[in-house]
């Protein structure tokens, strides 16, 4: 059986390190309209060996029972955990990056850390900062569909 696979819509950045001028979170979901930057700004800075991994939703919950854990696991290991993201000009939704191998968690705010001086961040998903992949702007190539059609995402 292959590892399961799981997709999230987070905001646009270019290096997902943090809060920097040159590099803001850029989206439409609720937080991004009054803020300058997500709590995902820091899904590929590793901190102590890892990469942990927000995802904005409107659910703090992730049905882990979908991905085949059972209805009592609080956790699901070997995923791999897909960041897609619109690009600003074109629109259309890309794969950013990713983390394989990670553990997700069925509720946000299984795992915290303070980012910056006043930030917590609840994540998600954890992974070994060696299985973490963010491609380079210009290799952000892999369209995604998501229009709400039949086979797309979303």
């Amino acid at each position: 059986m292959s590892e399961p696979l799981l997709f999230a819509n987070v905001g646009w950045m270019n290096r997902y390190e943090g809060e920097f001028e040159d590099d803001p979170t850029l989206g439409s979901h609720g937080w991004l309209k009054g803020h300058k930057w997500g709590h995902e700004a820091w899904n590929f800075k590793p901190s102590r060996g890892k990469v942990y991994g927000y995802v904005p939703a409107r659910s703090n919950k992730i049905n882990l029972n979908k991905l085949g854990a059972d209805a009592r696991d609080e956790s699901l290991d070997g995923v791999t955990f897909i960041f897609i993201a619109r690009e600003p000009r074109s629109k259309e939704a890309r794969i950013v990056g990713w983390h394989r191998n990670a553990t997700v968690y069925r509720v946000a705010g299984s795992l915290t850390l303070r980012r910056a001086p006043g930030v917590e961040v609840n994540y998600q998903i954890v992974a070994n900062e060696l299985n973490a992949t963010l491609l380079p702007t210009v290799q952000r190539t892999f369209r995604i569909p998501t229009a709400k059609v039949p086979g797309n995402l979303g």
